[in-house]
């Protein structure tokens, strides 16, 4: 998961793309990066990029629209999934191709790729083209793009973008610049989300829409499943779509769970109002099955968590308030690479008001369980400030899987649920009870859920790893 975004058409393209960037801030936080292309230079100066370590908060006090002109750019806050999380691995990634410079952006993991006829993994196609002599300078899966778009025949950028991107399987939401084109595409099973908005001088793009309507562009739809759209410097746009459909849709549910804006449109609905679903139903399922607790307040882990518990509190008509608080500038722990450094995370990020804990049954609505980490130290917490029993619940089922389409969690032993029971979790983060959404209850949440990867609940993935 990370954030992609861009413009094309504004004179001033880099300051609206690191406002843009700004916006999606959440979606990563390891490294940021711009890209600019300015037609007014000579062939092979055109395109100039800048990327540092943190947040896209500190380059856009560093750079305007004077420091890199131009009127397309594209950028990217890193949530490192693939290769280390250092400078080096930042996006965008640029290569020079046929004297000129292509820059790419990408949101999601590649899984497998489709090289001389074989469809092959991407440490396979990584040993292929190592073996040939092309040297790779990041442990990134994006750079591989980058490298089979300067391996493809012909001049032509438009089929050379398309026969490579017909090639890729996995989750890719991706921005090119190339060449005076900006190229925007999203993998035939549409897991991770892009938006495409406008106003009278030219397009955006956002891995949400709040970010478009935020800085007064129009949301115009998201980037559709498998397709591919050309915007060249005339402002015309050619759209294609890839030819590799799968039999139905993979959006990532997690993004509902996590990952997007509670203010943003993805996949088609709100993701505040899908989060007050999964609370009220958890409430529902546990007044069926008569394990309610006994609590005297709702405290929701702000602030993926603040939607679900408020609906939960709503619902089981028990008051809600904010007995633990939100240090706003630090980061997000799930996305901060390392466990030693995540711990750490929680204890900055996190504070008790012991005034309204102290003596209370309290009931603590996260929104999920990955590694544990985060419920340990709260549950902690809020023991050591006097709080008289301390209920955990959590409006996502257990994650028991890896995902290997844009989390950080391909080493399955590390998630709390993969080896140890409910009860075991439970003594683990030193709660009074804990207890989670069921899948059928989640699904039934989500509206449509033939249409979502539900892989890291349940183990069925819709494009096979091995």
């Amino acid at each position: 998961m990370c954030g992609v975004f861009g413009c094309t058409g504004f004179p001033n393209a880099v300051d609206i793309t690191l406002n843009l960037g700004l916006c999606v801030q959440h979606r990563g936080q390891e490294t940021a990066g711009v890209a600019v292309f300015n037609p007014m230079q000579p062939q092979g100066m055109r395109l100039k990029k800048h990327c540092r370590i943190g947040p896209i908060g500190h380059l856009r006090e560093k750079l305007q629209s004077a420091d890199m002109p131009g009127t397309i750019a594209i950028g990217h806050n890193r949530y490192g999934t693939t290769g280390g999380s250092g400078l080096a691995n930042a996006h965008p990634i640029v290569r020079k191709i046929k004297g000129s410079h292509v820059a790419i952006v990408h949101n999601g993991d590649l899984v497998k790729i489709e090289f001389e006829d074989k469809m092959l993994s991407i440490d396979d196609v990584h040993q292929k083209l190592d073996e040939i002599g092309i040297p790779f300078e990041t442990g990134s899966d994006t750079e591989i793009i980058l490298h089979l778009l300067a391996r493809e025949r012909g001049d032509d950028i438009v089929s050379k973008v398309l026969a490579v991107l017909n090639r890729l399987h996995g989750a890719f939401s991706l921005l090119i610049l190339w060449d005076g084109y900006l190229i925007a595409a999203r993998d035939p099973w549409g897991i991770r989300p892009l938006w495409l908005g406008k106003d009278d001088s030219g397009y955006v793009l956002a891995s949400e829409d709040n970010p478009l309507k935020q800085l007064g562009f129009k949301p115009i739809r998201e980037v559709q499943p498998g397709e591919v759209i050309f915007f060249d410097q005339a402002q015309n746009i050619t759209t294609f779509k890839l030819k590799n459909q799968p039999p139905k849709l993979a959006h990532c549910a997690f993004e509902y769970v996590y990952f997007a804006r509670p203010d943003s449109i993805i996949f088609g609905q709100s993701v505040s109002e899908v989060r007050k679903r999964f609370g009220r139903k958890l409430v529902q399922e546990l007044a069926d099955k008569g394990q309610v607790p006994k609590i005297d307040i709702v405290i929701p882990v702000l602030d993926s968590g603040a939607h679900a518990g408020l609906s939960f509190a709503m619902s089981s008509g028990i008051p809600l308030d904010f007995g633990l608080l939100r240090n706003h500038y630090s980061g997000r722990n799930f996305i901060t690479p390392g466990q030693d450094e995540r711990r750490r995370q929680v204890r900055i990020k996190h504070s008790v008001d012991e005034t309204c804990v102290k003596g209370k049954r309290v009931g603590v609505v996260d929104d999920s369980i990955v590694r544990a980490t985060t419920a340990q130290c709260f549950v902690d917490m809020l023991t050591k400030a006097g709080a008289s029993e301390v209920h955990v619940l959590i409006p996502s089922p257990r994650i028991t899987h890896s995902c290997f389409y844009g989390l950080d969690t391909k080493k399955r032993e590390a998630l709390a649920a993969s080896s140890s029971t409910t009860e075991e979790i439970r003594c683990r983060i030193g709660a009074n009870s804990l207890h989670y959404l069921s899948l059928d209850g989640f699904k039934e949440c989500l509206g449509r859920p033939e249409n979502f990867c539900l892989a890291c609940f349940s183990g069925i993935y819709p494009i096979q790893v091995t």
